[in-house]
């Protein structure tokens, strides 16, 4: 782990009490974020993905337990943090964009008034200057008439420009890293791109890092600069995203890659969806959890979990025939 990372994540593990003890559903979790990159996180619903960005923030739901080697918002360790200090550095240090604005926003109150609200969570600005503060933050993230979409409530706002307010908020005091969970799932392609165009626009401008949350690898591929790919709560496959799925090692990966027409290596033009369906969290194989569902799979992975090893220079996977 670099010093000048944002974030560090060494070996981390989401545990819940189950009826026989706890079970861990995410497993030994590792990568890095510096200043101006960013990393997304690939899998379909269920990989664990979106579970390892909350215990980041410490925001998993009661009975779950998180822990890690390492796990630091630049030098700050989160796990050693009271609830009150977490609530500190939410927002000021690590901001998040959930995919669903409407959860994250009050309807029965007007945008203007949840943003100032925001706003003055972490500076002590008076209202006029706050409100003044919350137009400025609307123009920064392209809403159109700003003014007055301030005094509009969310039910009178489309779902692109609802994003772009719960955008707004998450960097109403600037952060230093922003964790965007499935930011554009819910858009049409147009605003998808509008979106992600925007936040890379804005990325630039505070030098924030950017963790992705995606199942849409059509998104990251352009966005991304380096890719972690979760099946099962396990990282499966680690590396610079030109890498990866350019020269895919994992037959999980190469099966994503396969049903995406665009980034399909197959000559006939027809998508390949994976067969099956992933494994619950808490219910994994023995082995690899993928092995169920791989074309490649042997008996020693249905019985030995592989381990996460360097493959090529800044690329991992977790296979044990990846050199077959």
């Amino acid at each position: 782990m670099t010093e000048s990372s944002l974030l560090s994540v060494k070996e981390l593990r989401v545990l819940h009490a189950g009826p026989y003890g706890e079970e861990a559903l995410v497993h030994g979790v590792s990568f890095e974020v510096s200043p101006r990159q960013t990393v997304a996180i690939v899998g379909e619903s269920g990989s664990g993905k979106s579970l390892s960005a909350l215990a980041i923030m410490r925001l998993t739901g009661p009975g779950m337990r998180v822990t890690a080697e390492t796990l630091r918002i630049g030098t700050v360790d989160v796990l050693s943090l009271r609830e009150s200090e977490l609530r500190d550095i939410r927002g000021e240090r690590i901001a998040i964009v959930f995919q669903n604005p409407m959860s994250s926003l009050n309807p029965v109150l007007s945008v203007g008034h949840q943003l100032t609200q925001a706003i003055r969570a972490h500076e002590r600005l008076d209202r006029r200057r706050a409100r003044e503060r919350a137009v400025e933050l609307l123009a920064l993230v392209e809403v159109p008439e700003p003014h007055r979409r301030f005094e509009q409530y969310p039910f009178e706002l489309s779902g692109g420009t609802l994003q772009r307010v719960t955008i707004a908020m998450a960097l109403s005091a600037q952060p230093d890293l922003l964790i965007a969970d499935e930011p554009t799932t819910a858009l049409d392609a147009t605003l998808q791109a509008q979106i992600m165009e925007l936040l890379k626009k804005r990325q630039g401008d505070l030098g924030m890092g950017l963790l992705l949350i995606s199942h849409d690898l059509a998104v990251v591929a352009h966005a991304a600069d380096e890719v972690v790919v979760m099946y099962g709560g396990r990282v499966v496959e680690h590396g610079d995203v030109r890498s990866v799925f350019h020269g895919p090692l994992h037959p999980y990966t190469r099966a994503l890659l396969a049903t995406v027409k665009e980034m399909s290596s197959d000559d006939d033009g027809e998508l390949h969806p994976i067969p099956g369906l992933p494994p619950r969290l808490d219910r994994l194989p023995v082995g690899c959890p993928f092995a169920p569902r791989c074309p490649m799979a042997v008996e020693r992975c249905r019985v030995e979990p592989p381990s996460l090893d360097a493959a090529r220079e800044g690329h991992e996977v977790a296979c044990h025939r990846w050199d077959e």
